[in-house]
């Protein structure tokens, strides 16, 4: 995107309408933005508080794979103001739903992890995204173990070992502060992630796209990602309020010295594809972690060098 560096999105709301096209409004520095999208990349973007209208490119990372229909549609270049953005899209405060509870969990007597079918490559570190899908979809980890009872809200939630190790190492570290933090959701197989997706196209239509990733682009199938809530706000799931719980504060000081960082944090929305999602970590092993919160990077800026740094060396080595 053509945007200068001193703008700093807050926080995005999108909604797509049927066709070629779609907007969203983005909020900066408490400034409203309309933003009028179409599939050739182009976006007229319109200031809330000027009277100029700046022609840029950005990359529509977060909706290039949208299914569209092939009628185009004529786009209303409405302008909200921070406080006339529709009520069903201001998630500041207003909490989602935990992304799984739209979907039937089967009751079960005893829960345990899925096992692979085949052997797949370790792909702990891919760098999936709104564009960019895990090698292979039906890819299950194969050293995935459930969490502990006090670790979780729910009896079968799964993370690889290492991760799932670390985790409960880092809640008892919070514990010990008095903060209590459960985990809400964690790995999602393919079928599953369908599922989810689809429930939420016909609770929040194209809008779900930004909240929840398509199965097969998901963090979550990687088996290292955990969504976190706390008992400050009631472990209330998937909700933008936990961002300024008292536990989301301890995870932004600590959370890298168990190798977990936030995925999509505020302001980076053009750079990760996702909205803010403060209860979304995800597990990339100490070191790691460490250095993507000394650089102010963000996971995806951070895998996107590792891989460059990864081919670069292959193509010099022949």
């Amino acid at each position: 995107m053509k945007h200068t560096s001193t703008k700093k999105i807050l926080w995005a709301i999108f909604s797509m309408s049927v066709g070629l096209g779609g907007a969203f409004v983005l909020v900066q520095g408490g400034s409203a933005v309309y933003a009028s999208l179409s599939k050739n990349t182009t976006a007229s973007i319109v200031s809330a508080s000027e009277t100029t209208t700046t022609e840029v490119q950005i990359p529509l990372s977060a909706v290039e794979n949208i299914p569209v229909e092939n009628t185009p549609v004529t786009i209303t270049s409405n302008i909200f103001s921070e406080d006339q953005i529709p009520q069903e899209n201001q998630q500041k405060q207003a909490g989602y739903p935990n992304e799984e509870a739209v979907i039937q969990a089967p009751k079960k007597v005893a829960y345990s992890c899925p096992k692979p079918k085949k052997d797949f490559p370790d792909y702990g570190m891919e760098n999936v995204g709104q564009n960019t899908a895990i090698p292979d979809s039906d890819y299950i980890p194969n050293d995935l173990v459930l969490l502990s009872k006090d670790a979780t809200l729910h009896p079968d939630l799964c993370l690889r070992q290492e991760a799932a190790d670390e985790f409960e190492a880092m809640i008892a570290a919070a514990l010990g502060d008095k903060l209590t933090i459960r985990a809400t959701s964690a790995f999602r197989d393919y079928g599953t992630q369908s599922s989810i997706l689809k429930e939420w196209i016909k609770l929040r239509g194209q809008e779900a796209y930004l909240r929840v990733a398509k199965p097969g682009y998901s963090e979550h199938q990687l088996g290292m990602t955990i969504d976190l809530s706390g008992k400050s706000i009631n472990y209330t799931s998937a909700a933008d309020l936990f961002g300024t719980s008292p536990e989301a504060q301890w995870l932004e000081d600590n959370a890298a010295t168990y190798g977990f960082v936030r995925s999509y944090p505020e302001g980076k929305e053009l750079i990760t594809g996702y909205m803010y999602e403060p209860w979304h970590y995800r597990y990339v092993g100490i070191d790691n972690a460490l250095a993507i919160k000394k650089e102010s990077v963000t996971l995806t800026e951070f895998l996107a060098a590792l891989q460059k740094e990864k081919d670069d060396t292959i193509e010099v080595g022949g």
